[in-house]
C-alpha cells in the first residue's frame, strides 16, 4: 500500500528573463571543478544579505510567491550556510522588499544558472533519527488507515524536481510512504554572479517563509 504526499509549483515570472541575454558561463562545483552552465542574466531590484551570504529576491506573477538565490561568503559551503538558518532566520531574511522606489544605484546584475534537478532519496533513517522509530517495527499502530493485517511503514521516499529558466519555475515534490553571442543588455552598478554553490527558496511572501529550499552544488548534466 501507497499513502502519497504531493506538492507542485508552477509559475511565471513578473519581469522575464531576456532569452536574447542568457550566457555561456563557468560554474565551479561543489568539488572545485569546472562546469559550463547557462547563466540567465538581468537586473534585479530586491537585494537581500544577511552577515554570511548575499542575494536577491524575484518575484512570480501575482506576487504570492518569489524566487530567493543566496550565495554564501567565500570560504563557507552551502551546507555550512543552511545549518546555521533558523525559522526566525527565514522570517527576517525574506520579509517582503520595501515597496518604496529603488534607485538606480541599488540595482544588481545578477547571474544565475538555469537548471532542471531531480532528486530522489530514501527517508528511513532521517525519520527514525527525529522519532519516527515505531512506525518502521512491528508494534506500528495504523487501525485508523486499515483494518486489515498488520501493516508497518517499510520505506519513505522522496522525489523532488526543480527547473529555473527564463520564464519562470516549476517544482514538485512527491513523498510516497509504502506500507510493507547575442544581445547584449545594460551593465548595472552592482554584480552578483552565481557562479559557485548556493541555496535558492521559492518564499511564500505571506508568511516569509519558504514553501521549496534547495542548493545547487553542480550543474546537472
Amino acid at each position: 500500500m501507497f499513502l502519497i504526499n504531493a506538492v507542485a509549483f508552477d509559475a511565471k515570472w513578473e519581469t522575464p528573463y531576456e532569452h536574447e541575454a542568457t550566457r555561456i558561463m563557468d560554474f565551479t562545483d561543489y568539488n572545485g571543478n569546472t562546469q559550463t552552465a547557462k547563466m540567465l542574466c538581468g537586473i534585479e531590484s530586491h537585494f537581500i544579505h544577511d552577515d554570511h551570504a548575499e542575494g536577491f529576491y524575484k518575484y512570480y506573477k501575482g506576487k504570492k510567491y518569489a524566487f530567493a538565490a543566496l550565495l554564501p561568503e567565500e570560504g563557507m559551503t552551502v551546507t555550512e550556510y543552511i545549518n546555521s538558518l533558523t525559522p526566525e532566520h527565514f522570517s527576517t531574511l525574506f520579509a517582503e522588499p520595501e515597496a518604496e522606489k529603488v534607485s538606480w544605484e541599488d540595482m544588481t546584475m545578477v547571474r544565475i544558472p538555469k537548471f532542471k534537478y531531480d532528486y530522489q532519496t530514501t527517508l528511513n533513517e532521517t525519520l527514525s533519527d527525529m522519532g519516527m522509530v515505531r512506525s518502521f517495527s512491528e508494534y506500528a499502530d495504523f487501525t485508523k488507515l486499515t483494518s486489515v493485517g498488520h501493516p508497518s511503514v517499510s520505506e519513505v521516499i522522496h522525489d523532488t524536481f526543480i527547473q529555473l529558466d527564463e520564464d519562470g519555475t516549476k517544482a514538485a515534490a512527491v513523498t510516497a510512504i509504502i506500507m510493507k553571442d547575442t544581445a547584449a543588455i545594460m551593465d548595472a552598478p552592482n554584480e552578483l554572479n552565481f557562479d559557485r554553490p548556493f541555496v535558492y527558496a521559492i518564499v511564500d511572501t505571506e508568511t516569509d517563509m519558504p514553501v521549496f529550499l534547495g542548493t545547487l552544488t553542480n550543474i546537472p548534466e
